[in-house]
């Protein structure tokens, strides 16, 4: 099945992406409709971007160049993704120290002593310690290594 072939549907709009002509252009408007929080539209209008970017690069570039441009593609998706994954830990860490402040105030290290092990947990399990769990349950959980 070509990729014009298929189905007007969210399950293939990333291979309609890649497709030609107005198979594209049509998958590229229903990306655009997308919601800006939606995660699919801001990962693929990215990609775009930078695809857009590397083709009219590439037209003005011999072979080797070509060759270095594409791993230079390749090194900055890969520094972009990283540097999107640390600000969202970053941003998680944030909210977990503030509610240590809020519950617990922000004088107490022992407190602030145990943000590392809360951030290893996964967010809905840390943040529902957080919530229902008192000063002394999480010092006794986190101090005991359980």
């Amino acid at each position: 099945m070509a990729i014009a072939e298929l189905p007007v549907i969210p399950e293939t709009l990333w291979l309609r992406l890649l497709g030609t002509g107005r198979t594209q252009a049509d998958a590229i408007e229903e990306l655009l409709l997308l919601p800006e929080s939606d995660p699919k539209r801001s990962s693929a209008l990215s990609l775009l971007v930078s695809w857009r970017i590397s083709m009219d690069v590439m037209e003005q570039v011999d072979s080797e160049e070509r060759r270095i441009l594409m791993a230079l593609s390749q090194a900055y998706q890969e520094w972009e993704q990283q540097t999107e994954r640390r600000g969202v830990q970053r941003g998680i860490q944030t909210t977990i120290a503030n509610i240590v402040k809020l519950r617990f105030g922000a004088g107490d290290a022992e407190m602030q002593a145990i943000i590392p092990a809360l951030l290893a947990l996964p967010n809905e399990e840390c943040m529902g310690l957080l919530l229902q769990s008192s000063r002394e349950e999480l010092l006794q959980r986190f101090s005991s290594g359980q």
